[in-house]
């Protein structure tokens, strides 16, 4: 296969994300806000460091404190002291943060959709087969990737 082709997936497939990411923004003050909302509430439901969520995002742990400082001037996050170390605090979503993240997901949703029904559902079919047949391949490729 031609390598245009393939960077013209690429790009595609990163536009997409970027036009999700656009559309489920609503009540934050950038998508990365958003992210991060969504990576505490789906990922680290019983609270995380500041530290942990710097690592997983890869920024430094003063712009990590910068990120959290908004959200929780929003009340979408509250910071707690351990129980067990004083010096460390753990970050835990508010009801308000996970109402923000399900709402800008069921917008999401409904914006997905009414462009599915623009498209027409056999495209629709065609192209989930499509995403589904290539997410597999690509998941073969990091299986043996990790066998070598």
């Amino acid at each position: 296969m031609k390598r245009a082709l393939v960077e013209k997936i690429f790009f595609n497939i990163r536009k997409i994300s970027r036009k999700s990411n656009y559309l489920q923004i609503q009540s934050c003050q950038s998508s990365g806000d958003l992210r991060l909302l969504r990576m505490i509430s789906n990922h680290y439901n019983k609270g995380t460091t500041p530290s942990e969520l710097a690592h997983h995002i890869d920024v430094t742990l003063p712009t990590m404190s910068q990120k959290l400082n908004i959200l929780e001037n929003l009340g979408y996050i509250e910071r707690k002291n351990s129980t067990t170390d004083r010096r460390k605090i753990f970050v835990h979503i508010t009801s308000e943060g996970e109402k923000i993240v399900d709402e800008s997901y069921r917008c999401f949703l409904d914006k997905l959709a009414s462009v599915s029904e623009k498209i027409g559902e056999d495209k629709v079919i065609k192209l989930n087969n499509l995403l589904e047949e290539l997410i597999e391949k690509l998941e073969e490729e990091i299986r043996k990737e990790e066998c070598d």
